[in-house]
């Protein structure tokens, strides 16, 4: 006889889940923006080809990132974990729009990754304290 947890599981594992699955496909398609539309990035000057390259890259980090949270067999959640969350979900949106926007800005300055990569590293700083408290 099996027997069942009354805990709820955290409403944030489905999302990460979600999130990560389906930015996995956002990734892929940026991937043929690159090589389709932008020609593989073949004749691009240097600056706009790296943001081009790293806004990709940032993309499937935060994916992997979301996906390994949806994955996780986390029950509950604490307020420090659901803030935690919200700051790793908003990553890919960032990243999406760095991937966008700054190839085009034609300057180092990362309006968009920059905070993408910030909230990552606050999120996941934030989920390791938590665990630590725990």
């Amino acid at each position: 006889m099996e027997v069942q947890e009354d805990v709820q599981q955290s409403p944030f594992i489905k999302i990460h889940r979600l999130v990560g699955v389906t930015r996995i496909f956002v990734f892929l398609g940026t991937g043929l923006f690159m090589r389709i539309a932008k020609h593989g990035l073949q004749g691009l000057e240097p600056l706009p080809r790296m943001m081009f390259r790293s806004a990709h890259i940032y993309l499937l980090l935060s994916c992997l990132i979301n996906l390994a949270l949806g994955l996780s067999q986390r029950r509950s959640s604490t307020k420090l974990q659901n803030i935690a969350s919200i700051l790793i979900l908003i990553a890919p949106v960032l990243f999406l729009t760095a991937f966008f926007v700054e190839p085009g800005l034609e300057t180092f300055e990362r309006p968009f990754a920059g905070p993408g990569i910030y909230a990552l590293f606050a999120g996941m700083l934030l989920n390791l304290i938590a665990h630590l408290r725990s």
